[in-house]
């Protein structure tokens, strides 16, 4: 199991998606971002791969973390329209 830690960062930082988006839904430590063209961006912590199980993700002794650099979020996801999602405490669901 990959050890805990926690970051506290005291002023927002600004993140960059290359799509206009359509909405933005958080979970505890954890942001997903829908653009119009149905992709999905994510970024945060993956410590229970929230982000994705990908295999690019999905490494449990060291989960990728996109901190400020949201990532688009394929594996199962490559080739859908993304039309909704929503965050938990270490949980992400996403309707494509």
């Amino acid at each position: 199991m990959a050890p805990f830690f926690e970051v506290r960062h005291r002023t927002p930082q600004k993140v960059t998606i290359p799509h206009k988006v359509k909405k933005i839904v958080s979970g505890h430590r954890h942001t997903l971002a829908i653009t119009e063209n149905g992709l999905l961006f994510g970024w945060g912590f993956n410590s229970m791969q929230q982000l994705s199980n990908a295999d690019s993700y999905a490494d449990p002794d060291n989960p990728q973390h996109a901190i400020f650099e949201p990532s688009i979020i394929e594996g199962e996801l490559r080739g859908k329209f993304v039309v909704d999602a929503a965050c938990g405490e270490e949980h992400s669901l996403v309707v494509a």
